[in-house]
C-alpha cells in the first residue's frame, strides 16, 4: 500500500508539473491576457474598481491586471492611476513594480492633483505598506502653501500618515496643526468626530509632538468625548496619553482624565481584542508609578491581564540568530523570546538581570538614531522592573557584513563585541572595544608596536570605574601581540585561580575591580589572549 501511494503521488506531481509547463507556454494565448489587451486603461481602472468593490481577491487575476496596467502609467491621467491604487488597497494586494512606478509619477506630477486625491493616495500607500517617508515629506513640503484647500478630514489623516511613517517633521506637523486650529470651522469639524479626535491625539503623541492642537484636544475636548468613545478609542487614547506624558509628572487634570478612562475601559474589558488588551497592559504597568496611590482595582485589572498570558508571534531577524550563535559560542546562559512584564525580550541573561534587544528600523524615527516614543516607553517599563537593557541597533550592523568579510566576522565587529561587555557591566560601565574583521581580499597588516601597552595604560587611568577591555582579533589575518598576550595571560590566570573558566573567541580583562565582587560577571567571557593591536573606539554606555 505504501508503495502504491508513493507511485500515485509521483504521477500526480509529474502531471501537475507538466500542466504548469503547458500553462506557462500558452500564457500569451490565454483568453484572459488577450481580453485585457483589448481594454483601454480607463476601462481597466474601472474593472479594478469593480473587482475591489466585490472583494475579488484572486491574486493571479490581480497580478495579470497590474502587469497590463504598468506599461501605460506614464501616458494616462494620474487620477485614473490613483483609482487603481485605491482598488489595490481595498483588497490588500501589492505589486511592487507597479507601486514603484506610481510613486515616481506622483513625485513628478502631484501638483496636478486635488488635495483629496493626494491624501487618499498616501492613505492607500500606507495601507499597502508601500509609502516612502521621503516621498510624503517632499510632496507635503511643496504644498504647504495650499493647506487651506485641504479639508479638516484630510488634514487629520495627513497627521495620521506622518505618525505611521514615524516622520517627526516639525514644519509639516506645525503647519497642519495651525491650519486646523486657525480656522474654527475645521476645528469644529474635527471635534464633532470622536474617531478623528482620538486619531489626532494618538498621531501627535506617537511623534512626541505636543503642540497647541494636542493640548487643546486633550484638556478642552477630550473630557467631553470620553463618555462617547467606544472601547477601541478609549484604549487608543489612554495609551496615547501614557506615551505622550511618559517623562512628566501627572497634574491633577491629567490624572482625572486618565482615571476616568481606566474606569470606562474596565467596564468594557470583554469587548477588547488582543491588541487593545496588550495596550492596556502596557499602560497599567507604566501608570503604577504615575498614579499615586495606584488604585487596587487597577492592580487587580493588571493581574487579570497578566494571567491571560497573551502570546504574539515573534518576528526574528537574522541578527538575532547571529547574536544567539555568539552567546552560545561564549557559553553565556541566555533565554530567547522571554517575557519581561508586558514585553517579550529577544534575549535575557537571567543571572545578570540583563535583557538584550535587537532593534530594527521600526524602533526609530525616520532617518534618525533616536528611539521612537513607544520604544522609549518599553525601555522605561523594563528598567523599572529591575532589568538592565542592552541594545543592538540596526544602524550598528545593517550592511556591515559586506565591509567586514564573512558573516562570522560581522558578528564580532566592535558593536557586537561590546554587547557582552555592556551586558556584564550594565548601562553605566565604560567599555573600550577593539575589533578586527578585514575582508577576504584585504592584505594583512602588522599591528603597531606598543599600541597594546598604550591601550592598557589608558584603561588603567580610569580608576574607580568598572572598566572592561574587550579584545577581538581574527587570527588568520593578524599576528598576535606578545605584550598583550602576556598581559591577558596574567589576568586570565588570576581568574582561573578563582575557578573562572576562560572561553573561546573574546578576551575580557577586568581592571580596577575586586574579582570576588564582580569577577563572576565576566566569568563566561574570559579567554587567553587572541589580541591584535587595532583601532580603538572608546565610549560611555
Amino acid at each position: 500500500m505504501w508503495r502504491a501511494r508513493c507511485m500515485s503521488t509521483n504521477v500526480t506531481a509529474a502531471l501537475g508539473g507538466a500542466g504548469a509547463a503547458v500553462a506557462r507556454r500558452g500564457r500569451q494565448a490565454d483568453p484572459l491576457t488577450a481580453s485585457l489587451k483589448e481594454l483601454t486603461f480607463r476601462e481597466l481602472a474601472f474593472a479594478a474598481d469593480t473587482l475591489a468593490r466585490t472583494r475579488v481577491k484572486d491574486r493571479n487575476l490581480w497580478s495579470r491586471l497590474c502587469d497590463r496596467l504598468k506599461p501605460e502609467l506614464k501616458s494616462v491621467d494620474l487620477a485614473h492611476v490613483l483609482r487603481v491604487v485605491h482598488a489595490l488597497a481595498k483588497v490588500d494586494y501589492k505589486k511592487i513594480a507597479l507601486m514603484n512606478s506610481v510613486e515616481r509619477i506622483v513625485l513628478q506630477r502631484h501638483a496636478a492633483l486635488e488635495p483629496r486625491a493626494v491624501t487618499q493616495y498616501f492613505i492607500d500607500a500606507c495601507r499597502l505598506e508601500h509609502c516612502e517617508p521621503n516621498t510624503f515629506q517632499a510632496v507635503m513640503l511643496s504644498r504647504l502653501g495650499e493647506l487651506g484647500r485641504f479639508s479638516a478630514f484630510d488634514l487629520c489623516f495627513l497627521l495620521h500618515v506622518a505618525a505611521k511613517l514615524r516622520l517627526p517633521d516639525r514644519v509639516i506637523l506645525d503647519a497642519v496643526s495651525d491650519e486646523i486650529c486657525g480656522y474654527p470651522e475645521k476645528y469644529e469639524h474635527l471635534c464633532k468626530d470622536k474617531v478623528l479626535v482620538a486619531m489626532v491625539i494618538r498621531s501627535l503623541a506617537l511623534l512626541q509632538h505636543r503642540n497647541g492642537l494636542f493640548d487643546k484636544l486633550v484638556y478642552s475636548r477630550l473630557p467631553g468625548c470620553i463618555y462617547t468613545f467606544g472601547p477601541q478609542e478609549m484604549c487608543n487614547v489612554l495609551f496615547s496619553l501614557v506615551v505622550a506624558f511618559q517623562n512628566e509628572k501627572y497634574g491633577e487634570e491629567l490624572t482625572d482624565i486618565v482615571t476616568v478612562l481606566l474606569d470606562r475601559v474596565a467596564k468594557h474589558l470583554k469587548e477588547l481584542v488582543y491588541i487593545e488588551v496588550n495596550q492596556l497592559c502596557i499602560s497599567l504597568y507604566h501608570l503604577r508609578y504615575k498614579l499615586e496611590p495606584f488604585d487596587p482595582r487597577y492592580q487587580a485589572m493588571l493581574d487579570d491581564i497578566v494571567r491571560l498570558n497573551l502570546e504574539f508571534a515573534p518576528s526574528t531577524s537574522k541578527m538575532q540568530y547571529k547574536i544567539s550563535r555568539l552567546l552560545d559560542d561564549l557559553k553565556v546562559r541566555h533565554k530567547a523570546e522571554q517575557r519581561v512584564g508586558p514585553y517579550v525580550m529577544d534575549y535575557v541573561l537571567p543571572q545578570l538581570q540583563v535583557a538584550i534587544e535587537v532593534n530594527g528600523y521600526s524602533h526609530f524615527y525616520h532617518q534618525s538614531t533616536e528611539f521612537n516614543a513607544i520604544t522609549r516607553l518599553k525601555y522605561q517599563i523594563v528598567e523599572s522592573l529591575g532589568w538592565k537593557m542592552v541594545s543592538v541597533n540596526y544602524f550598528e550592523w545593517k550592511n556591515r557584513s559586506r565591509q567586514v568579510g564573512p558573516a562570522w566576522g560581522a558578528i564580532r565587529c566592535s558593536e557586537q563585541a561590546a554587547v557582552l561587555g555592556r551586558a556584564a557591566a550594565g548601562a553605566t560601565a565604560r567599555v573600550v572595544t577593539c575589533a578586527v574583521a578585514p575582508g577576504p581580499g584585504r592584505r594583512r597588516r602588522t599591528p603597531r608596536r606598543g599600541s597594546g601597552a598604550a591601550l592598557l595604560s589608558t584603561v588603567k587611568r580610569s580608576v574607580g570605574k568598572l572598566t572592561f577591555v574587550v579584545y577581538h582579533v581574527e587570527c588568520r589575518y593578524f599576528p598576535l601581540s606578545a605584550f598583550l598576550r602576556q598581559s591577558a595571560r596574567e589576568h586570565a590566570s588570576g581568574f582561573a585561580a578563582r575557578g573562572i573558566h576562560p572561553n573561546k573567541g573574546l578576551v575580557a580583562v577586568l581592571l580596577n575591580c575586586p574579582v570576588a565582587a564582580d569577577g563572576d560577571v565576566v566569568a563566561e567571557q574570559v579567554r587567553d589572549c587572541l589580541v591584535g593591536s587595532v583601532a580603538v573606539r572608546a565610549g560611555r554606555y
